[in-house]
């Protein structure tokens, strides 16, 4: 809310000259935006006298002086007084005066004029306005009209042999001065004391004169007003002279007239008799009252009284045109109300174009000790109002010397609109009240948007770039049309309680964000694989159908934990390799990213046809090719195994090689055996090198094969100790004497443990451990060991040394103590159920450790220390020790659990929801998670080190494009938003168990 009418600034001191009189001031407003005050100076010295003058002051729109105070004469000669001022087009303006120099062949008063420009700069020559010489000439005013000329209008008061005449003439001029037609008598009647005319110039271009007259009726004076055209012609004869007042037994004076913007004016006058109406509207001395009229001369209603204060009298007013059609008066108050004790002070009141009082009676002046008089009133450029007067001051004495005020005043005219601006993400509305920033009285509702009605809680208003809904609390809601980003401008009307209306824009800045892919399209139709052939795939066929609004360049982001098989990438080349004789439908899954990490899930379902298999050979490490080392005198070789695809039971042949002839092989049970023991002394292989070669072959019931080619190496006894079990539980460690052969404890040494649950302990020396089919432990003790498991449950601990250790199938127990140790596990696949055979394979380690390929679950051994560990692409299960511990799960939907100490969490691969880890026992403010920005790139911009609390969010989402993590305390979900508050999917990376308080430093970057 606002007042009506306000002061702008502080009350001006116009004169410059501080002695003498300075009364009567006129002021008027400049098409720049300032105004010009004029007023009757008699402070000015000239020669040993003090001569009556006319001086002016122009000031900019803030109420500064421009340059200082001026003489309007050109010369200070005899009375000058009674100025008039009103502005032109281009900043310039005109002064007008009584003067009786008699310098430009006056007889008595004449009425001289001056054109300026907007720095005070004479525009030619003073000049006479009055073309009649004879008697006084007096009491002028000025106004432009709409055609750039101007008009000036005085009381002419001629003797004609004794007897007194009086008129109201005028003169119209072009901008320039030069005179339009001539000298022309205003009043049509005839009369005496026809005195103090005001004019006003109308919307239609013309102008209307009032002045104030005597004996024109039962009273001593009454107001008179006429319209005219703006040649100065009466307009017609139906607009004529006529009396103003309504009331005319009591004495009207001093009138004051403005145009309207509907094409009316009104005027105000002093009325003399407010105690004698009845009903005495105002019963204690003058008042002021005001009349509105049509363009036409028609009265709109009747007069009225302007003050509200009533006690004692008002008087002198003067009234302008305000820019919403209304006008406001100001005048003289002797009331002493509203603080201003005084004998008089300045009031002004806005109206209205239809005359109702807006707002209340102001008081305009600040100064309030003795008398402030004679007000003069214009609106300037922006619609404030200025308003100057005669102030007598704090003077106490009789001789009181009063200067020219004037004061600056904002005028509610209507609301005052302010453009307005908001910012919102794409996709999302934004609701925001325009009002907020808007001036009015009272209070403001929104009627219209872009030109369209619009009502509370009612229909939406279709823009372009989205719709525009006006809520019941009178808030506007912009909901940008889908994917639209950029600005969003649309005009809005607000009203106010008075029935004014006035516009403004809204501009809605819609901020992009990163839309996640769709598939606007139909997805590839794959072409089919071939069972046992590894399958490929472009991302361009991945990524067909999908498009991203944003322009961005897609890519595929892997499932690298397909149903079947497994799955790599290459450049823009996928690679699938299905399990070992699968046929039928892979699901590949896979979600469509782009280049900021927004994403949406996909897949694709490959089928595989079936084809006919042959037999594939598995012992030995299978391979076509192998090496196998026996001791002499045993015919024992190996046990040839195979497996078939399509589930026939292969059958064992010899196929050849350089001394086939030498071994015979079960056809059934794969058991390869020498027909007679060798002896490394006297070798019968063909090469005599102890090395005899075979090829094996397995069949299927179909005819299809495979061949394995075979070099046994025989062994002398004397190089090392060579010990083979039975097909019982064995239990052998090399010592110094085994089977009454002495060997030492040093030797390189072959275990073979053949069938049954063996321990063997290889000891001293590079020894090669064989567990067979049992459900082996073997020891590899000192030096660079292989051990081989079997196909059973196997535990193998490798010793000091770099070892390698071969679990074959079966749940399988490594120990890793040496960085160079090599774990080796198979993985098959069931034909029939697509899972796993072998069970869960697990590494004590007591040194930092990464997980080879098909081991499930790795622990760090306790008492090894600050070790780390890291998993595979499996679902792995990673246990920490009491030590500071890294733990990476990898790929994979990993468990893991960090046990005592400072743990760090560590997380370098993006995996799909799905996929996430569980983190069993994380301890906020102790242990700590790591993320890679190589994998979670929208967290790059923040730098490494401990993540900005600005860059996490707490419950079900991100609230801020910042926010690229979100943690859910309640349940422990910690998720990844590439675009933060934007729309794309979340991914979660890990679930935290126990629901720990987590918080921004406990997340480090790396």
């Amino acid at each position: 809310m606002v007042a009506v009418i306000a002061p702008v600034g502080t009350e001006l001191l116009v004169n410059t000259l501080t002695g003498g009189t300075q009364i009567n001031s006129s002021v008027t407003a400049l098409s720049n935006g300032g105004f010009v005050v004029t007023w009757y100076d008699r402070g000015r010295q000239v020669g040993a006298t003090m001569e009556d003058n006319i001086s002016a002051q122009i000031y900019d729109a803030s109420g500064a002086k421009v340059g200082g105070e001026f003489q309007v004469p050109s010369a200070a000669v005899g009375a000058q007084a009674n100025p008039a001022i009103t502005a032109l087009a281009g900043g310039k303006f005109v002064v007008t005066w009584s003067d009786n120099s008699g310098a430009l062949g006056e007889i008595a008063y004449g009425i001289k004029a001056q054109i300026f420009d907007a720095t005070g700069g004479r525009v030619g020559a003073e000049f006479r306005v009055n073309t009649n010489v004879q008697g006084d000439q007096q009491f002028s005013a000025v106004t432009a009209l709409n055609n750039g000329n101007f008009v000036v209008t005085w009381a002419d008061r001629t003797e004609f042999f004794g007897s007194i005449s009086s008129t109201i003439r005028a003169q119209i001029y072009t901008e320039s001065g030069v005179k339009v037609g001539n000298e022309f008598v205003a009043n049509l009647a005839s009369g005496n004391n026809m005195a103090f005319p005001a004019v006003a110039s109308l919307a239609n271009g013309g102008f209307v004169i009032s002045w104030t007259q005597g004996n024109a009726d039962n009273s001593d004076r009454d107001i008179r007003a006429i319209i005219l055209n703006a040649d100065g012609s009466r307009a017609s004869l139906e607009l004529f002279m006529n009396s103003v007042n309504s009331t005319v037994s009591f004495p009207q004076d001093e009138s004051s007239v403005t145009g309207l913007a509907d094409g009316g004016f009104v005027i105000t006058w002093m009325d003399r008799g407010g105690n004698l109406r009845t009903p005495a509207e105002d019963a204690d001395g003058f008042s002021i009252r005001a009349q509105i009229y049509n363009a036409d001369g028609n009265r709109r209603g009747g007069d009225f009284l302007v003050n509200t204060d009533t006690i004692r009298g008002q008087q002198f007013p003067a009234v302008t045109a305000l820019q919403n059609g209304g006008f406001a008066i100001t005048w003289e108050d002797e009331s002493n109300t509203l603080g201003d004790t005084s004998s008089a002070g300045i009031r002004v009141q806005a109206f209205s174009a239809t005359g109702v009082r807006i707002g209340t009676e102001v008081r305009v002046n600040t100064q309030t000790l003795n008398k402030q008089v004679t007000p003069s009133i214009d609106t300037l450029a922006n619609g404030d109002i200025v308003i100057s007067w005669a102030d007598y001051g704090p003077q106490t004495d009789i001789f009181a010397q009063p200067d020219i005020k004037a004061q600056i005043l904002s005028v509610y005219t209507g609301p005052r609109t302010t453009n307005d601006t908001a910012v919102v993400n794409e996709d999302r509305a934004v609701t925001f009240d325009v009002r907020t920033n808007d001036v009015t009285i009272d209070t403001l509702q929104v009627t219209h948007i872009a030109g369209t009605a619009i009502t509370a809680g009612g229909a939406v208003v279709t823009l372009a770039e989205g719709t525009v809904a006006l809520g019941l609390d009178g808030r506007l809601t912009f909901t940008p049309s889908a994917d639209f980003n950029g600005p969003a401008t649309f005009a809005y009307t607000v009203v106010d309680g008075q029935g004014n209306s006035k516009s403004a824009t809204a501009t809605v800045t819609v901020t992009p964000v990163n839309d996640a892919p769709v598939l606007s399209g139909t997805q590839a139709v794959l072409p089919h694989g071939t069972e046992g052939t590894p399958y490929t795939v472009s991302t361009a066929a991945l990524l067909a159908g999908f498009t991203d609004i944003d322009g961005d360049t897609l890519s595929v982001l892997l499932d690298l934990s397909p149903e079947v098989g497994s799955v790599s990438q290459s450049g823009g080349i996928i690679t699938i390799t299905p399990a070992e004789n699968f046929s039928g439908t892979i699901t590949l899954n896979y979600a469509v990213t782009d280049r900021r990490g927004a994403l949406v899930l996909a897949s694709q379902d490959i089928v595989i046809d079936p084809v006919t298999d042959a037999p594939v050979i598995t012992s030995n490490g299978g391979g076509e090719v192998v090496a196998i080392s026996i001791a002499e005198n045993i015919t024992d070789v190996t046990t040839v195994t195979a497996t078939d695809g399509d589930g026939d039971t292969p059958t064992f042949a010899i196929a050849g090689g350089a001394d086939a002839a030498l071994f015979t092989i079960d056809e059934t049970s794969g058991v390869l055996t020498f027909l007679t023991a060798p002896n490394f002394e006297a070798p019968t292989d063909q090469d005599g090198d102890n090395i005899y070669d075979v090829v094996v072959q397995a069949s299927d019931a179909g005819g299809l094969f495979a061949e394995q080619e075979i070099a046994v190496t025989v062994l002398d006894l004397t190089d090392g100790l060579i010990i083979t079990g039975t097909d019982r539980n064995d239990t052998i460690t090399p010592t110094a004497s085994n089977n009454g052969l002495a060997r030492s404890t040093a030797s390189n040494d072959v275990l073979i443990g053949n069938g049954g649950v063996d321990t063997l302990d290889g000891g001293e020396g590079d020894d090669r451990i064989d567990g067979g089919a049992g459900a082996d432990k073997l020891f590899g003790g000192l030096g660079d060991d292989t051990l081989l498991g079997g196909d059973a449950i196997d535990q193998l601990r490798g010793g000091e040394g770099a070892d390698t250790m071969i679990g074959g199938l079966g749940a399988d127990s490594y120990w890793v103590d040496n960085a160079g140790d090599v774990v080796i596990e198979e993985r098959v696949i069931d034909a029939g159920t697509g899972k796993e055979v072998g069970g869960i394979d697990l590494v004590t380690a007591s040194v930092s450790y990464t997980l080879s390929a098909n081991v499930e679950k790795l622990t760090l051994e306790s008492g090894a220390g600050n070790i780390n560990g890291t998993g595979n692409a499996l679902a792995n299960t990673l246990l920490g020790n009491e030590g500071d511990n890294v733990l990476n799960g990898g790929a994979g939907k990993d468990t893991l659990r960090g046990g005592l100490g400072a743990d760090a969490f560590q997380f370098s691969t993006l995996e799909l929801t799905a996929n996430s880890d569980t983190v069993q026992d994380f301890t906020a403010g102790e242990d700590r998670i790591e993320l890679s920005i190589s994998a979670f790139s929208a967290l790059a911009d923040f730098g490494l080190g401990a993540l900005d609390p600005g860059e996490l969010a707490f419950g079900t989402r991100a609230t801020t494009a910042d926010q690229h993590l979100i943690y859910n305390s309640a349940t422990g979900g910690l998720f990844y938003d590439a675009d933060g508050s934007g729309s794309a999917a979340q991914v979660r990376i890990a679930v935290l168990t126990g629901l720990p308080t987590l918080q921004a430093d406990d997340i480090v970057l790396i």
